[in-house]
């Protein structure tokens, strides 16, 4: 059990590590939106992708590992045990480090989807904007200016013309 509880609380420094490089990446991601640097915005979504794949795979090894924990402690356990749960049973100084880890991680992934957050919403404004501004463009191209039923400018340009003939 004891050498279980090692790896939990090595799984979850890397945990930890992990979220500190994808919170460094969506922070940096931000800059690079609001200086409009194309290439440094996708090479931040590539890099977040590879920390986000990362994470996952430590995700799936720590819940085995709590899986095992689990059985060693009740080998008739419905579900596996908590973080808080596997502290309670741990001896000191491990159920120190495990609450300190378990803490600290839940608090930078509060961060982690508050920034995320920040960064979707500056994403959707940049959206709203460049679409803004190709209406704009439609509405100008259209010899009309005027809405379609949907209240947007037609996609196609609708010029109203008319021609007069005499005998």
């Amino acid at each position: 059990m004891d050498r279980d509880l090692l790896e939990l609380e090595n799984h979850l420094k890397q945990m930890l590590a992990e979220h500190q490089r994808l919170l460094e990446l969506v922070r940096r991601k931000r800059q690079a939106m609001a200086s409009a640097s194309v290439g440094l915005v996708s090479d931040c979504c590539q890099r977040e992708n590879e920390c986000v794949q990362r994470i996952g795979r430590l995700e799936k090894s720590r819940q085995e590992l709590v899986a095992r924990i689990t059985t060693h402690c009740d080998a008739d356990a419905r579900e596996p045990m908590t973080l808080g749960q596997i502290a309670d049973r741990a001896g000191e100084p491990a159920r120190g480090r495990l609450r300190v880890l378990h803490a600290s991680l839940r608090e930078l992934m509060g961060v982690v989807r508050s920034e995320n957050r920040v960064a979707q919403a500056a994403a959707d404004g940049l959206l709203q904007h460049v679409r803004g501004v190709i209406q704009s463009v439609r509405q100008a191209m259209s010899a009309s200016g005027t809405y379609g039923r949907q209240g947007i400018t037609p996609p196609v340009a609708t010029a109203a013309s008319s021609f007069t003939t005499t005998a």
